[in-house]
């Protein structure tokens, strides 16, 4: 009861404040090591919960540490299976149903958030999902199961994110994993893994579907789940085209041709398959932006809200950030600066629930200064320079790395830049030729 009352303290709260510490502290002291020699469904419950409140604390490995008690024990007592010749009730089952892919989703999602290996393992799971359906339809007298309602429930995000993680972890496992795949691979494994979740949606809770106030916040998240994983599987390659520009504008410098003026055709990728996954993430980026800001503007400001909308914004953000500054004299470039102009206001206007959004727009200031316009509205960089800025000379891992406390708390320096050189392919690029860098491997097998 501690730390669900944590929980509410915490993320229904409008303005920044330690109330649910104390809650939290007095829920930690009922813990004991001897509870973990004896499993059962409340303590999984439990274990999940508290995981899931210090993640959203910022305390990522505390909270990765009882999530895996949580997996551990869950899989002792068999959560994720049926047993149909069990005599139990049918609440009590559906209880152990919803318990799993909570867990499961939860995991899931925050592995994918640090980038870290999955840990519950696809296969051997045949636990059903929980029943689309309102509580008043399923009690413990309930002799005869309910069917799936045909509109939102509380366990409608549960089912549809639960499916999402199912159909597209090997695509996350495959993209942490060496060789990094080709664009060509992605592209496939994106409209076959992502393509067939988002036909499985249910009307009623497709992206432009019109939900009920008490879903709107978790109907949201998951349309920016899906999309932030589409970004993270399409930006080394955004970062490849980067280095690539990058290397084109030194050549030019070191051998005096440059003239000011951007042949992009001269370096862009020869793979329509590289281009194609550039402009995926592009556009995945802006649907993002503009969907957190219309959000954001229309719907209640809680710590809860403020939480995912931050993460899912500040990281869609930095790919418009990468693109403006190493190739600002693109056609596209007007339309990055204002998304990026545009989340940098949302994330100022998030200020009175997290002080973390300060950190973010700093960042991006520091990062954009130049490139943007400033606060008295004006383009800082025509207004200083009178012309149009050169691309940056900071390679795109520096300024990735320069976000480091940003995006993971509690990682060190040293782990950060192998995560990234090992996460984005780069390191595969580290060892071709220039030659090589303009095409990833082609597998024409299409095989993994």
């Amino acid at each position: 009861m501690y730390v669900v009352a944590a929980i509410g303290a915490f993320m229904a709260a409008t303005r920044p404040n330690d109330d649910d510490l104390v809650l939290f502290h007095c829920a930690r002291s009922h813990l004991s090591i001897n509870m973990l020699e004896v499993g059962n469904l409340t303590l999984v419950q439990s274990l999940t919960l508290i995981s899931n409140y210090l993640q959203k604390r910022d305390r990522p490995n505390s909270s990765y540490n009882y999530l895996g008690l949580a997996v551990r024990m869950a899989l002792g007592l068999g959560l994720h299976k049926d047993f149909p010749r069990w005599k139990s009730n049918l609440l009590h089952e559906e209880m152990r149903r919803r318990t799993w892919w909570c867990l499961y989703i939860f995991d899931a999602g925050s592995t994918i958030t640090f980038g870290r290996p999955l840990t519950i393992p696809s296969a051997g799971i045949d636990a059903k999902l929980p029943i689309n359906t309102f509580d008043s339809n399923l009690t413990a007298s309930t002799t005869s199961s309910p069917g799936n309602v045909e509109s939102p429930t509380i366990y409608t995000n549960v089912r549809v994110q639960s499916q999402f993680h199912l159909l597209t972890t090997s695509l996350y496992n495959r993209i942490i994993s060496k060789p990094f795949p080709s664009a060509r691979q992605v592209l496939v494994w994106d409209d076959l893994y992502i393509g067939k979740w988002l036909k499985l949606v249910p009307e009623y809770y497709k992206e432009d579907a019109v939900v009920p106030e008490r879903n709107v916040l978790a109907h949201a998240i998951m349309t920016w789940r899906y999309k932030h994983l589409r970004m993270v599987i399409y930006r080394p390659f955004l970062i490849q085209k980067a280095l690539m520009a990058s290397q084109h504008v030194s050549s030019q410098t070191s051998t005096g041709n440059s003239d000011g003026n951007s042949d992009t055709g001269s370096y862009s990728a020869s793979s329509v398959f590289t281009e194609e996954s550039c402009e995926r993430c592009l556009r995945e980026s802006h649907d993002t932006i503009r969907h957190v800001s219309n959000f954001w503007q229309n719907n209640p400001h809680t710590r809860m809200a403020c939480w995912y909308a931050l993460y899912f914004l500040f990281s869609a953000t930095l790919v418009p950030v990468i693109s403006l500054r190493n190739d600002p004299q693109s056609s596209k470039a007007g339309k990055w600066r204002e998304d990026v102009e545009i989340a940098t206001q949302v994330i100022k206007s998030m200020g009175e629930l997290s002080t973390f959004s300060e950190k973010c727009v700093q960042t991006l200031e520091k990062l954009t200064v130049g490139y943007t316009r400033g606060n008295d509205g004006h383009d800082t960089a025509i207004s200083e320079v009178g012309l149009i800025p050169d691309s940056t000379n900071e390679s795109p891992i520096t300024q990735i790395l320069s976000m480091h406390s940003m995006m993971w708390p509690d990682l060190p320096d040293f782990s950060l830049e192998e995560q990234l050189w090992e996460n984005t392919g780069l390191a595969y690029l580290q060892n071709m030729t220039t030659e090589q860098l303009y095409e990833w491997p082609q597998d024409e097998t299409g095989g993994n």
